[in-house]
């Protein structure tokens, strides 16, 4: 098991999420929430990489993530575990190269991610959103990135 899936059962454990060990279908809401997940993330990296949140077109990031929710929330469940797998695993793939391309070491990072995550307990229980998404509690400690990318020899 790698560090970063050490890392991210733990976070699961730690905030209720669910956690299995062999593949296998999962409910429909939770499949619509890791969709959730998995677009906003990308969403916020267009933003990141083109220097601005419009996305062309007069579309705004907050308006593609809107519309991206509404086409998750609205479209029927029907996982193919195969295509999925391998759709996860070019995932994986695509952004290990884009770290290598931008000379970034991926693990320290996750590091970081992963004690700030953390971080969003409150008395040891999670705050969790009505579709399971795990929210920033008051005790919350951003991930210092800038830090970690100091570490590793960037100069703003």
């Amino acid at each position: 098991m790698s560090k970063l899936r050490e890392q991210v059962a733990a976070f699961h454990e730690a905030m209720g999420v669910p956690t299995r060990y062999r593949p296998e279908s999962i409910p429909d809401d939770r499949v619509r929430l890791r969709l959730k997940l998995i677009g906003e993330e990308f969403i916020e990296l267009i933003a990141a990489m083109m220097g601005t949140p419009a996305l062309g077109d007069g579309h705004s990031v907050e308006s593609a993530v809107k519309e991206f929710r509404e086409l998750v929330d609205e479209s029927p469940v029907k996982v193919d575990m195969v295509a999925m797998a391998d759709a996860l695993a070019d995932l994986d793939y695509v952004i290990e190269g884009s770290r290598l391309e931008f000379g970034i070491d991926g693990g320290t990072i996750a590091d970081e991610v992963h004690r700030s995550n953390c971080s969003k307990l409150v008395d040891g229980k999670p705050v969790v959103r009505e579709d399971g998404k795990i929210l920033k509690g008051p005790n919350f400690s951003p991930p210092d990135i800038a830090g970690e990318l100091r570490k590793q020899g960037w100069r703003e």
